[in-house]
């Protein structure tokens, strides 16, 4: 009896028992950093939902990971995920990858045993339409596939949306659909809020609840808002005199430079000549400034020359005269 209750006791603790897991980040193409993490942070809490798993906390591993000086960034092969499940001590890791080829987005996760490095189960999941739907259905069925339970089935339904005005944009719970209709378009069967919204229309907001399987087909007309548009009929008037006004100006400018431009050229043709003129001029009272002030420095020389001859033949004088003197009184004593 004692064995039979501890095998029972064994077979519950192991049924309830729950596995070591981590997961990485997904790998984005197509998407930033920051929405690929969002959706990753949002499939953990998917995965956390099941009791069957021990949900390692994103920035705990990181921590584990940093002091091991292990590099997260480009780690996509089979062999990096395993090495970082032994660092961080975790029986399984969860790896994956999120793509978007224009309006479509496909998942792809896999749940890598640590220890025998086989893969024990994957998930795919394909979508087309907005990111929210993605983060609200797409990483919870991700998440029920890799957990062995059986995903919710969802319900879907058809919606083809129109204007009779053309140029009309729609917002469908507040997100732009950049296109000018939605013709037969897969949505999630929900409760959603349409807006309409075109330049002087009026704006539309209505409630569209679209059922499982439902082909809903809407045709709106907005309704012109008068007031508007002959307030901006007024003002385009106001802005309109006031352009040909200016565009009147602008041509009566162009007309003067243009005659302007005309006369400058006759001028620049007539100084041009007087330019050449006046060059000449230049020329020749350079050169004659070379020519006078070298007759000056040669007629200063001899000047100076000059100055020295007079000073020499001055001392000379006085020579002479000395001697002369001289002489008078020799003679004149001899006579005595």
């Amino acid at each position: 009896m004692k064995r039979l209750v501890l095998i029972l006791i064994l077979f519950l603790t192991s049924l309830y028992a729950q596995t070591p897991i981590a997961v990485l980040d997904f790998l984005s193409n197509g998407l930033s950093g920051q929405e690929a993490q969002a959706l990753t942070d949002r499939f953990r809490n998917e995965l956390f939902q099941y009791k069957n798993f021990d949900i390692m906390e994103r920035a705990y591993m990181e921590e584990i990971l940093d002091e091991q000086g292990f590099q997260l960034s480009g780690c996509t092969s089979d062999e990096c995920v395993i090495e970082a499940g032994k660092l961080v001590g975790v029986e399984q890791m969860v790896g994956g990858s999120i793509s978007r080829v224009g309006e479509t987005f496909t998942i792809a996760a896999r749940i890598i045993s640590v220890e025998t490095g086989k893969i024990l189960n994957t998930a795919s999941y394909d979508y087309t339409g907005e990111i929210d739907m993605l983060l609200k259905e797409g990483m919870k069925q991700v998440a029920a596939v890799l957990a062995h339970e059986k995903p919710a089935p969802q319900k879907f339904g058809y919606l083809s949306i129109s204007s009779s005005v053309p140029d009309t944009k729609f917002f469908l719970n507040d997100h732009y659909i950049n296109r000018p209709s939605l013709s037969g378009e897969k949505f999630k069967a929900d409760k959603y809020t349409l807006s309409l919204r075109r330049p002087y229309f009026f704006p539309l907001d209505t409630t569209i609840y679209l059922e499982e399987d439902e082909y809903k087909t809407l045709n709106f007309q907005l309704v012109p808002n008068i007031k508007h548009i002959k307030e901006r009929i007024t003002t385009k008037k106001n802005i309109g005199k006031k352009l040909y006004i200016l565009s009147g100006f602008s041509y009566g400018l162009a007309a003067y430079l243009h005659l302007s431009a005309n006369q400058i050229y006759d001028d620049y043709q007539t100084a041009r000549l007087t330019a050449e003129e006046k060059h000449r001029e230049i020329k020749f009272r350079d050169h004659a400034t070379w020519v006078s002030t070298g007759v000056g420095t040669v007629v200063l020389a001899r000047a100076i020359q000059y100055s020295i001859e007079i000073s020499q033949l001055k001392r000379l004088l006085i020579v002479t005269t000395d001697c002369h003197v001289n002489e008078f009184r020799l003679a004149l004593e001899v006579k005595l």
